[in-house]
């Protein structure tokens, strides 16, 4: 990691600190089916990574639920999915416990992976994560990613 200060007013031997924070992600491969909130996978820990995840078609969609406690409050939900394919385009969204009343989303949708935060956290219970195909981008070849969610 680099980290570069430019001054072009001509100042200084300035001081800086910069800390590293690194976190292990419990990890679990995706198992089918997922694509409801009935069957979705619930993060074991948090931050939690799912590996190995498919989006079968531009209709497919997978689910992963998070549990939030009063010890959340104040904290928000990074979603960020990445993978082994780049090119494998995909959405995000957060719902609350019903599934269908959003918590922010659905992502931007501005490049192959997403790097989402839901609203402040203020209430308890389980949350869902919806991972989607990008409706106008999707390749049936690039169906690859892993997501990966921990709290801020």
């Amino acid at each position: 990691m680099y980290a570069i200060y430019f001054d072009n007013g001509g100042g200084s031997a300035y001081n800086y600190s910069v800390k590293a924070n690194s976190q292990m992600l419990t990890p679990a491969a995706e198992a089918e089916p997922n694509n409801t909130i009935g069957n979705a996978p619930i993060a074991s820990a948090l931050p939690f990574l799912v590996t190995g995840a498919t989006l079968s078609s531009v209709t497919d969609a997978d689910w992963v639920g998070i549990d939030v406690t009063p010890e959340d409050f104040g904290k928000r939900l990074r979603v960020l999915t990445a993978g082994p394919d780049p090119y494998t385009d995909t959405v995000v969204e957060i719902f609350k416990s019903n599934g269908t009343t959003t918590f922010g989303g659905p992502s931007r949708d501005s490049g192959f992976a997403e790097n989402h935060t839901s609203p402040v956290l203020a209430e308890a219970g389980r949350y869902y994560v919806k991972v989607t195909a990008s409706q106008d981008y999707f390749m049936d070849t690039n169906n690859q990613y892993v997501v990966a969610l921990w709290l801020e």
